[in-house]
Parts: structure tokens; C-alpha cells; sequence
């Protein structure tokens, strides 16, 4: 099994359809681990019930991830930021400067 040795405790980068985030192992049975609240199988990381399409998986979340994970998550928190910009509203040096630091 690729999670048999799973324990309370443990850290998870759970996968959902369109997110991802940093989760604990909150249960653990002979087969199953509970993950936020979802069940995962321990054979292969899988989410236990639920549609096919909107199913979950989880990646062991270690120091080889840890850091992709992260920059993962500071660019999408940076996007979204920059997205909520009212750009309309910014004096135009500013815009010019901004379009600048793009262009390089």
C-alpha cells in the first residue's frame, strides 16, 4: 500500500478539482485516513466516495515539495492581488511604471 504507514498527525497536500492547500491526517483506520474532512484510501491517495469528477487525491507533503508548494501558492496569492488592482483608478505614472516592469 503507498499510505500504509500514515498516522495522526502526518502532513498532506490535498488536490482538490481546483485548489490545493496543506491539510493533517485527522483519523486512521486499518484501510482509510481522514483528511479534512474527507476519506482517503490508503492503497493510492484517492478520495473514497463522491464523483468521479470533483474526487480529491493528496501528495505526502515533503521537503522536496514544500517548496513548490509554496511558490505555487505565492503566485496565485501575488495574481490575485495584482487581479483586484483598480487600475482605473491609478494615476498614469503609475500605470506607466507598471506597464515598464512588465514589458521586461
Amino acid at each position: 500500500m503507498k499510505y500504509e504507514n500514515v498516522k495522526v498527525g502526518d502532513e498532506f497536500i490535498i488536490n482538490h478539482k481546483y485548489s490545493q492547500k496543506i491539510v493533517k491526517v485527522q483519523s486512521v483506520s486499518p484501510k482509510r485516513f481522514v483528511v479534512d474532512g474527507c476519506t482517503f484510501a490508503k492503497s493510492d491517495g484517492y478520495q473514497i466516495g463522491g464523483s468521479a469528477w470533483s474526487r480529491s487525491s493528496i501528495t505526502m507533503y515533503s521537503d522536496e515539495n514544500k517548496k513548490v508548494f509554496r511558490e505555487k501558492y505565492l503566485h496565485l496569492n501575488l495574481v490575485r492581488e495584482l487581479e483586484a488592482t483598480k487600475f482605473k483608478e491609478l494615476p498614469i505614472e503609475t500605470l506607466e511604471k507598471i506597464k515598464e516592469l512588465i514589458a521586461k
